[in-house]
């Protein structure tokens, strides 16, 4: 296991900077995701990590150790790529000793160390097959018992499950996860899908145009995000958010919107509204919205605009005026588009964020 540091880590490609002051803490046998859009700097943090890319300024540290200069050959670390990278006319045995004998093991110890490795990711029948013998499934993990065959310190992942189909994807999750378990090893995962971060990692970094934006558990990201931009990433489906004005009603705050209906707030959000600029964006997931087909004190009257059964779940898209909204609810509710209902905001579950700053409040 590895301790890893990422300490003020910029990174500029002429005159696009590609990460900006990224400080990142990863304690040994830590699984950590590295989540966010695609053109955010998470795979050029694996590559300065890795050793293919030199950073621009700032370190990285293993176990307190600087990795400047140290080619990435040198640095212990397991890699796994998006293509899977797997040599065509080696056999799987072949794939997995390659990086021993770069490493000059020693044949009986190298038969040793990919049969483990094999046996690991339970390919070890397949052993002498070659790779267009697999499926994609399987040339994963002949990619990961490569890997791990060096019983590397730190085990880098770059996107591994996107070429899979969504069934298998879901399937190579928990053998991950299982793998991560078994290995007790520190991870780093780079992916642009949320949901595979969530359920997988530990910790998530949420990134977004070379800046950290928030680096916490998913249950902490998911349930507390520190701004809009981690607020709308995080979440299937994403966060409602709605700009909205602050108005005093004479015992607390009321959110206004330019359409017409307004909806007051609780005396604790009454509070954190009135420290907003004078906008403030109003964060809302699907499960914590009520909605009726009736009117309800305080409830908001909207439009349906379309229905999405999933089977257990229900997905109603509302329009408050112009602005959409989505709620789920139980699949035995009965809506249809342009049915009336009225919306109801859960206070104790709701996120405000400042109109200008875009910072939680």
């Amino acid at each position: 296991m590895a301790k890893i540091a990422l300490r003020g880590l910029t990174k500029r490609f002429a005159a696009f900077t590609a990460l900006n002051g990224i400080d990142l803490a990863i304690e040994p046998g830590e699984f950590v995701g590295l989540l966010g859009p695609s053109g955010c700097g998470k795979t050029t943090t694996l590559n300065i990590v890795a050793g293919f890319e030199e950073p621009t300024s700032g370190e990285v540290l293993l176990d307190g150790r600087s990795l400047r200069g140290v080619p990435a050959s040198q640095r212990g670390m397991g890699i796994v790529f998006q293509s899977y990278a797997l040599f065509p006319h080696l056999t799987v045995a072949e794939n997995v000793a390659f990086g021993l004998e770069m490493r000059k093991i020693a044949k009986p110890a190298r038969q040793q160390k990919v049969k483990e490795a094999l046996d690991l990711v339970r390919l070890g029948h397949l052993a002498e097959r070659y790779p267009r013998q697999l499926s994609g499934g399987q040339q994963q993990r002949v990619a990961l018992a490569r890997a791990l065959a060096i019983e590397p310190a730190l085990l880098l992942l770059d996107e591994p499950l996107s070429n899979l189909d969504a069934k298998l994807r879901v399937q190579m999750r928990s053998e991950l996860k299982r793998f991560h378990q078994d290995l007790n090893a520190t991870v780093i995962y780079v992916t642009h899908d949320q949901m595979e971060a969530v359920t997988m990692a530990d910790k998530m970094a949420v990134m977004s145009l070379g800046v950290l934006q928030q680096y916490d558990s998913p249950e902490m990201v998911f349930e507390h995000p520190v701004n809009t931009f981690v607020a709308g990433f995080v979440g299937s489906p994403a966060m409602n958010l709605m700009t909205l004005d602050v108005a005093a009603n004479g015992t607390g705050a009321v959110l206004q919107s330019k359409d017409g209906w307004s909806y007051a707030l609780s005396p604790e959000n009454s509070r954190k509204a009135a420290a907003s600029s004078g906008t403030v964006v109003l964060g809302a997931r699907h499960s914590t919205i009520n909605l009726y087909k009736e009117a309800h004190p305080g409830a908001i009257e909207g439009r349906i605009y379309t229905v999405e059964p999933t089977g257990d779940i229900t997905y109603a898209h509302v329009y408050l005026g112009t602005a959409l909204v989505v709620v789920s609810v139980e699949p035995d509710v009965k809506l249809a588009p342009d049915d009336k209902v009225w919306l109801e905001f859960d206070q104790e579950k709701l996120h405000l964020f400042d109109g200008e700053t875009k910072q939680a409040l």
